[in-house]
């Protein structure tokens, strides 16, 4: 995912790319963290969550699920892929706010909450890292390829 811009909105990480739009964001909740996929009725496999926003699917992360990081980190990828959340207006950081403040604030974030849905957090931010996700998908032999 070359370019990933990232933004915190409404307290919740975002990620996108220049010219794509918004295509990925954590929420946090008490009981799980919640991750949408703003064109999400696009991929394959179809995540489980419905939306109210059209398009958008979600997935549900409870204390003690299973991460099935491969699936999750080829969501990402197919996902950074298509037009996102408000992709006919420019990705860019709110005011006053540089790609490295996000950074940092979502570091923030990850330590306020600690426990498993720190890690979960940590965990799903690694995987929306460019390189990070590359490794990955090259160990779990998922192909690049579009």
């Amino acid at each position: 995912m070359p370019n990933v811009r990232k933004a915190v909105k409404w307290n919740s990480p975002f990620y996108g790319s220049e010219g794509q739009g918004w295509f990925l964001s954590f929420h946090t909740f008490t009981r799980y963290v919640k991750v949408a996929f703003f064109r999400g009725a696009s991929l394959q496999p179809l995540p489980p969550g419905a939306s109210k926003v059209k398009g958008t699917r979600t997935i549900d992360i409870h204390e003690g699920d299973e991460l099935y990081e491969a699936l999750m980190a080829t969501w990402m990828k197919q996902a950074a892929a298509l037009p996102g959340f408000m992709a006919d207006r420019p990705v860019k950081q709110p005011a006053a706010e540089s790609p490295e403040s996000a950074s940092r604030l979502i570091d923030q974030r990850i330590r306020e909450l600690a426990g498993w849905r720190g890690e979960t957090l940590a965990r799903m931010r690694a995987l929306s890292c460019p390189y990070t996700l590359q490794v990955f998908l090259q160990k779990v032999s998922v192909p690049l390829g579009p």
